[in-house]
């Protein structure tokens, strides 16, 4: 028969914390973005040129737009995206 051990309720209520910390910053995260990508389309074409540097550095500077890269957006693309953000962002 196999000897019991204590269970070490320090360690599990740790990981449990942690567990909550991060998925609580994940949900954040992903609640605060919604919000953010949500104001940038309501307000029209006026308020992607007013942040067209901030979806530069973003989207085509860095890979941090879209968040993990979700839609598998590939160089050429952001490169598209730098030359419509160039040209002023024209809505045609």
């Amino acid at each position: 028969m196999a000897a019991q051990r204590a269970i070490n309720w320090t360690s599990v209520s740790t990981i449990l914390s942690a567990g909550i910390l991060i998925g609580t910053e994940l949900l954040g995260a992903a609640w605060a973005s919604g919000w953010a990508i949500a104001g940038l389309f309501e307000l029209g074409p006026e308020n992607i040129r007013r942040h067209a540097y901030l979806i530069e550095i973003n989207a085509v500077r860095s890979d941090a737009m879209p968040p993990g890269n979700i839609t598998e957006m590939t160089p050429q693309e952001r490169q598209i995206l730098a030359a419509w953000l160039a040209a002023g962002a024209p809505a045609k």
